[in-house]
């Protein structure tokens, strides 16, 4: 559980969840398409104490681009993490994989441009504080805003 990994307890969900469908082909629109940026969680977002990515795309199969990271003194451990720059490392995402790490200034990321296919990712969240908590329909939520996300072209559509 999430709360084993960090040595936690009374982690809860929180928002916002979101799924990130990332296409090389589809120039930014606006600022906040631009997803390249060095950021922190918890500044970006407000109620993230931990971040969890489930990758549901493979680097190299459907996208190339679109690394992720990460510019923490100590970058999270991953099987496929390989050093990048100096001060940084490169989580190269395969589907199924989970990243968690903590949100806040020690772990510093972005996700590097994807030049090729489409990037998808699934975003979670987590707080300790009751307050900022998903409520029990959350599940439901999320589905909504699947669907009306992918919905914008029939080659984007999602099932449930």
């Amino acid at each position: 559980t999430a709360e084993d990994a960090f040595g936690s307890s009374g982690l809860q969900l929180t928002q916002p969840t979101f799924w990130s469908r990332l296409d090389g082909s589809k120039p930014p629109v606006t600022k906040h398409d631009e997803y390249w940026h060095r950021h922190v969680d918890t500044q970006q977002y407000g109620t993230f104490a931990y971040t969890g990515l489930l990758y549901l795309s493979t680097h190299g199969d459907d996208f190339d681009g679109g690394e992720f990271e990460m510019f923490a003194p100590q970058a999270a451990s991953a099987t496929n993490a390989q050093p990048a720059t100096r001060g940084s490392t490169l989580v190269l995402p395969e589907r199924g994989q989970l990243l968690l790490f903590t949100s806040g200034a020690e772990n510093s990321h972005r996700v590097r441009r994807v030049r090729r296919g489409v990037r998808l990712a699934l975003t979670v969240p987590f707080t300790c504080d009751k307050r900022s908590a998903l409520g029990s329909d959350w599940l439901s939520e999320a589905r909504a805003s699947l669907r009306r996300d992918y919905s914008e072209s029939d080659s984007d559509r999602v099932s449930e």
